[in-house]
């Protein structure tokens, strides 16, 4: 795994970006990734997982319901140089928005539905957005517990996977399968 903080002022150019141009965050991510992949493969059409999550109106009873609703479904960018760099994210949000409809689907139906070929994966490549704040300290101060030595590990089932917590600094955290890719490699896809 290797972890990347983006700069304070690069992350609030980001914030700003988007805001000023109703877009997400995740947006930005999404597209920003997607030059990765597409730059990377010498490819104009790249397709990457991404999580959707989220309780559904109109799934009766759902707020009682306890758990996750987390998914990962594909999403595919087509990347065109000679278009504005807002219409390709505009591209990008308008197809997450389309991708959330599919968020209770499984993969294996949804590549049923797909013209991808059966035999491949839809995509061997993750980018998770990390977007459920929570207050650590808040939480720590009210309750009166001290936590210390705390760590994670967290594995997905793709070769390359990279998970953004938005923030006073963008976290990225690039996870790799040692098999398929160099810590090298990784730290250059966490700097693109």
């Amino acid at each position: 795994q290797v972890v990347r903080h983006l700069p304070a002022e690069l992350s609030a150019r980001l914030v700003s970006y988007a805001k000023e141009h109703r877009l997400t965050l995740n947006t930005l991510l999404q597209g920003a990734w997607a030059l990765v992949l597409g730059r990377t493969a010498d490819r104009d059409d790249v397709v990457f997982g991404v999580t959707v999550s989220g309780r559904p109106a109109d799934l009766p009873g759902s707020e009682g319901i306890v758990g996750l609703f987390i998914n990962t479904v594909p999403l595919r960018v087509r990347l065109d140089e000679a278009a504005p760099l807002l219409e390709v994210l505009g591209k990008i949000q308008t197809a997450q928005g389309a991708v959330d409809g599919f968020g209770f689907s499984s993969l294996a139906d949804i590549q049923v539905w797909s013209e991808a070929p059966k035999d491949q994966p839809l995509f061997d490549s993750l980018l998770v957005f990390e977007n459920y704040p929570i207050d650590r300290s808040a939480l720590l101060e009210r309750s009166g517990l001290e936590i210390s030595g705390v760590r994670t590990f967290e594995r997905t089932n793709y070769s390359l996977t990279v998970v953004a917590i938005p923030g006073d600094r963008i976290e990225l955290l690039v996870m790799f399968d040692r098999q398929n890719y160099g810590r090298a490699a990784a730290e250059r896809i966490g700097a693109m």
